[in-house]
């Protein structure tokens, strides 16, 4: 690679860059992908944590900047969009050649204007960083066209380089941070966190103790175990000694012979959780029963009513197959990473209710009732429907909206929209009853 020719014009500096390539990489379409192997899974998914770091580092470099409630919207779409898209692909289980690289010239494609627009405003931000790092990204999109002849790479080092940049620290190394980042909460509109009171612990499971119990037990042998072992990583869920106890989260674990009482529990703690999100909510009152009835079915379609599971006399935290999403409501750690606190999640029911409830309230009203509004010839959807679209938001991401319309217009829907809407009617018809099914059995 060498520079070519240089031309000044009264609104740029071009340069040509030449570039000679010792072998063309042509992709043999009609060849089934190969399952990834287990090393190249490793780097797969150190690259794309990079990635998703260097996102978040850049969308909070914007933090000081007045952005636009257009501006917020992006930002979100981008960073859910992106790390959805990389949990489904990582369970399809196959070798993407240019993964990051995909997604980073996707997203840079609507970061751009949003970067170019808060350039300057702020006198005090290092220009220059800041236009070594458009002129790189820039670079990286217009090479995307030929990528493929080149076989170029997005690595964990060159997302390092580009994001020092615009870093004042130079040692910035990228680290993928579990914890809640209230920068991206607030460059993101999200507002404060929920509130994170009372005793949780970073161990992964709890002693029971002596005391005779009557629960349920689980049985882990339905997982996916090598995808397991890589998306619940050990540094996750390490710690010397809980500050925490059974007895503690005794009342929100499910038995049998306290069926009624454990259901109410959680009903009334549902509620309350909806309220509270309510209260600092823009939803429309006509919309409120409705909201409360989504809160309601994605709980029992998520987790059957359930925080935690026992086996083998300990207990822990309900975790989905593939160890991205825990508790009641089963938020995905990776995809709302740094938005929740995940040791809350995991061990506080009412911080897990709390966030369910935050999420379906943003899908309800920024992604669905709002998306509906701008839609062109006015179009309204009965409460039923509009309850489909959040939960297929849910558990899909923003992406899902578009999608399951055409699945509702051709009367094609997934599994999993059937199975919610079959709790969603069983609540709205308060056919409580049913939940025996999954809490019991038969």
């Amino acid at each position: 690679m060498r520079p070519g020719k240089i031309d000044t014009t009264p609104g740029a500096l071009q340069i040509g860059i030449l570039m000679e390539v010792e072998e063309i990489y042509e992709e043999d379409k009609d060849i089934e992908q190969e399952r990834i192997s287990t090393e190249k899974l490793e780097v797969f998914i150190d690259t794309w944590e990079a990635w998703d770091s260097f996102l978040v580092h850049i969308i909070t470099s914007l933090s000081k900047e007045s952005l636009s409630e257009a501006d917020r919207q992006i930002l979100l779409d981008i960073l859910l969009e992106t790390r959805h898209r990389f949990v489904t692909d990582l369970l399809d289980g196959t070798a993407e050649r240019d993964f990051v690289r995909e997604q980073f010239i996707s997203a840079w494609e609507k970061l751009s204007p949003i970067f170019r627009n808060q350039l300057g405003d702020d006198p005090s931000s290092p220009l220059f960083g800041y236009l070594a790092f458009f002129t790189a990204a820039d670079a990286l999109s217009a090479l995307d066209k030929i990528s493929p002849a080149m076989g170029i790479e997005i690595s964990r080092n060159g997302l390092v380089r580009l994001a020092r940049l615009l870093a004042e620290d130079k040692s910035l190394i990228l680290d993928y941070r579990l914890g809640v980042n209230p920068e991206l909460r607030r460059v993101l509109g999200l507002g404060a966190p929920p509130e994170a009171s009372g005793p949780v612990t970073n161990m992964e499971e709890l002693e029971i103790g002596g005391e005779e119990i009557d629960f349920n037990e689980d049985d882990d042998s339905s997982f996916k175990k090598l995808i397991m072992s890589f998306m619940c990583k050990p540094a996750w869920a390490k710690a010397d000694k809980s500050t925490i106890t059974f007895k503690d989260i005794k009342p929100w674990v499910f038995s049998k012979k306290k069926f009624e009482t454990y259901v109410e529990r959680i009903k009334a703690l549902l509620e309350e959780a909806s309220d509270g999100a309510l209260n600092d909510s823009k939803i429309e009152e006509k919309y409120h029963d409705l909201y409360r009835l989504i809160v309601l079915s994605t709980a029992w379609q998520e987790s059957c009513f359930r925080q935690f599971r026992v086996r083998k006399r300990k207990v822990t935290y309900l975790l989905s197959y593939n160890r991205t999403s825990v508790g009641l409501m089963q938020v995905n750690e990776r995809i709302w990473r740094g938005m929740y606190d995940r040791h809350h999640l995991r061990w506080n029911i009412r911080y897990n209710a709390a966030a369910g409830c935050e999420i379906i309230e943003l899908y309800l009203k920024k992604y669905t009732l709002d998306r509906i509004k701008k839609m062109k010839g006015g179009k309204t959807l009965n409460n039923d429907a509009l309850a489909r679209i959040v939960y297929a938001m849910y558990n899909g991401g923003p992406g899902q909206f578009e999608k399951i319309l055409k699945r509702k217009k051709k009367g094609t829907f997934y599994s999993s929209d059937k199975l919610y809407f079959e709790k969603y009617s069983w609540v709205k018809n308060s056919q409580w009853k049913n939940i025996r099914k999954c809490l019991i059995g038969g």
